[in-house]
């Protein structure tokens, strides 16, 4: 997986990619400065392989989120990161605000 640089302006992760997003996101973010602990590195990991029982995939979907917050936390004033239509994306601010009938 290529990681975007964080000027990257657009989609970041495509659920078409058939690829399981929170381990891709986790690492994106921890490419970006993010650090794991060895707990949460292993959870990472077992994502990866989609070795997760019910609560591991709880616990990954919300390490998932804390590195979403982190992501927008180190992205450029008037930018942020964000979920649309299963498509992890970085836009201006004032794309986010647009109102979109069919969000």
């Amino acid at each position: 997986m290529t990681i975007p640089n964080i000027s990257t302006v657009g989609k970041w992760l495509d659920i078409d990619d058939d690829l399981y997003h929170p381990p891709m996101l986790i690492r994106i973010a921890q490419k970006h400065g993010m650090e794991l602990s060895p707990e949460q590195e292993e959870l990472t990991r077992r994502g990866e392989t989609l070795e997760l029982d019910v609560a591991a995939n709880r616990a990954l979907i919300a390490l998932t989120d804390d590195a979403e917050k982190y992501m927008n936390s180190v992205a450029p004033d008037g930018y942020r990161f964000g979920w649309f239509r299963d498509e992890f994306m970085f836009w201006p601010d004032a794309w986010w605000e647009i109102d979109r009938p069919d969000q």
